[in-house]
């Protein structure tokens, strides 16, 4: 079976009117199905009351939690597909979901309002002459704000217009996503891009079985913590040590699973981070000596460092290094604090080259002229690496630029099962391209057996059995959305020439290798996949421009790769 028309149908991008309710309508089922059980007695009356209202009312509703903020000038409200917005936003106040409002905070109108209409609110309410207002936006908020204050017994409201409508329940519309996504960066969008056929997710299981949630507590907590990352985040920059310190301490005490437990180090580490850059080392060990992962305790290195307190900082180093939990990019550079640490001290530095391996890789000097470079730009041949594969070409090979998605590809069609397999808390919804903990210890620990049993299949069957293998799952799972499988570069004729070419145990070694840690080992793979048509084997050739050096994990890649027989090079490209 060839795949090589999929995708060239045009796309049907026409949607129903009202398909944003069907997609919430179906979130709410969804998660009634998985969590009502743990729903609080103000969601499941919100539920109910939704539940009882006309499709336009539903309409309205949905399409105004959905939008930022939870005020709206009810004049600018215009949807083709509500007949009546007045008998919805009546039914909506009847039950209480939303509120008619005639004299909104001020501080709202100062944010929602345009110059034009800030400028009848000064005219009329407060008597201020046109000349005398200043003309941008930001000066006119502050301005009526400022009077709001010193004459809060003006009515403001008799000047605006129309009513303003609050949404009042934005708090329980946003919890029914966060219980959906289980995170709070995806929305309803995400049902549109599989609705026009952008994307096409694997039919895994979903039951109430494998629930990211078991109480309310991590429900609130999970809220709270993407709520605090997401607003550092955007506030980091213009935080002073205080506004910082206000994050830290509302960062729970306690959380109540491993997976709470992740956004509450993520939060930590980011707070250690930016007091570090800000100067406030102590304060930043603190957060840092709270967390065990390997960054914390390189950033907690480094401020040792800074502080002169070499000898804490060497002892600290050598501990990671002989704790043997370390991944070869992180060795790589606490062996370079650790000579900075020899140095200081006046130790004698133990050197930082990585295995005896390095020294194998084979370096390619490659110049090109103006006049190919020329040639090259005509044909639209742009990029390093894209002239690199021009030059192989010309010199009869052929050659790919896979990069990291030969061997992603490899293993994320041998362990499709194994990926998609319904382990509780992995699948929240029916759009997502990994497991949540794919990039997390947790991925191999909780499904170790099929692991295991998966590698010992692999290294007790030839190259050839493998590839059967492979072609089957990539004709079973073509072009379903996968973190570890990119159908739009690797093709089956690329895998059967990589499993052609290695040896029978080369690939149970490479996947064990790269399931020592999936975050890390799924990158830094050499750039191009060269072979000769009319030969056997192939070479991975990592491409460097004129200024380009190689990376830690790089380094690390091409050592293991010629470590186990496979040719690899690293090309240096000149320009004349």
């Amino acid at each position: 079976m060839s795949h090589d028309s999929q995708g060239t149908e045009p796309l049907d991008t026409s949607l129903a009117a009202d398909y944003y309710l069907d997609n919430f309508n179906y979130v709410v089922d969804h998660v009634t199905a998985r969590y009502q059980d743990l729903f609080p007695a103000e969601l499941s009356q919100c539920l109910t009351a939704y539940r009882q209202l006309t499709s336009y009312a539903q309409r309205l509703l949905v399409r105004l939690c959905s939008r930022q903020g939870e005020w709206f000038e009810s004049v600018k409200l215009n949807y083709a597909e509500i007949a009546d917005i007045d008998a919805a936003i009546e039914e909506l106040g009847q039950a209480c979901l939303v509120s008619c409002v005639t004299n909104p905070p001020v501080e709202v109108l100062a944010l929602k309002l345009t110059v034009k209409s800030l400028k009848q609110i000064l005219k009329g309410a407060y008597a201020i002459a046109p000349k005398q207002m200043p003309s941008k936006k930001a000066e006119l908020s502050l301005a009526l704000q400022q009077l709001a204050a010193e004459q809060p017994e003006v009515k403001i409201g008799e000047f605006i217009g129309s009513p303003w409508l609050k949404v009042n329940i934005q708090c329980h519309y946003d919890a029914l996503l966060l219980l959906f996504f289980g995170n709070r960066y995806q929305d309803l969008t995400q049902f549109v891009v599989a609705e026009l056929g952008l994307q096409q997710f694997y039919p895994y299981q979903l039951d109430r079985n494998s629930r990211l949630f078991n109480d309310w507590r991590s429900v609130e907590q999970l809220a709270l913590l993407s709520d605090a990352i997401e607003q550092f985040e955007l506030q980091r920059r213009q935080l002073d040590y205080i506004g910082v310190k206000k994050f830290e301490g509302d960062i729970p005490t306690n959380t109540c699973s491993d997976f709470l437990q992740y956004y509450r180090s993520k939060l930590q580490f980011s707070i250690g981070r930016d007091l570090e850059r800000k100067g406030y080392l102590d304060d930043a060990l603190f957060l840092y000596d709270q967390l065990s992962h390997s960054a914390a305790i390189e950033r907690k290195t480094r401020v040792l460092i800074a502080q002169e307190h070499y000898q804490a900082a060497l002892t600290l180093i050598n501990d990671v290094l002989d704790s043997g939990k370390l991944y070869a990019e992180e060795q790589l550079i606490f062996l370079r604090l650790l000579n900075r640490c020899q140095r200081k001290l006046g130790i004698e530095v133990t050197g930082t080259r990585f295995k005896q391996n390095h020294d194998a890789i084979k370096i390619i000097q490659l110049t090109i002229g103006q006049l190919p470079l020329q040639q090259m730009n005509e044909l639209g041949v742009k990029g390093v690496e894209e002239h690199v594969i021009y030059t192989y070409q010309q010199r009869g090979y052929l050659a790919f630029h896979l990069e990291n998605s030969l061997f992603c590809s490899l293993f994320g069609l041998l362990f499709w099962d194994i990926i998609f397999a319904p382990i509780p808390g992995a699948f929240q919804h029916p759009f997502q391209s990994a497991p949540s903990d794919m990039y997390q210890p947790s991925f191999t620990d909780t499904r170790r057996a099929a692991i295991d049993q998966r590698l010992k299949e692999i290294a007790l069957t030839t190259t050839a059995d493998i590839y059967q293998r492979i072609e089957q799952a990539y004709e079973q799972y073509f072009g379903y959305v996968n973190d570890w499988v990119d159908w739009s570069r690797v093709t089956l004729v690329h895998l059967q020439r990589l499993l052609d070419s290695v040896s029978d145990e080369f690939i149970a070694l490479l996947l064990t290798y790269m399931l020592q840690s999936l975050k890390h080992h799924r990158s830094g793979l050499p750039d191009l996949f060269v072979y000769h048509p009319n030969g056997s084997g192939f070479e991975l050739i990592e491409v460097k421009g004129p200024t380009d050096k190689l990376q830690d994990n790089q380094k690390v890649w091409l050592d293991w790769l010629v470590g186990h027989g496979i040719d690899v090079a690293v090309c240096h490209v000149k320009y004349e």
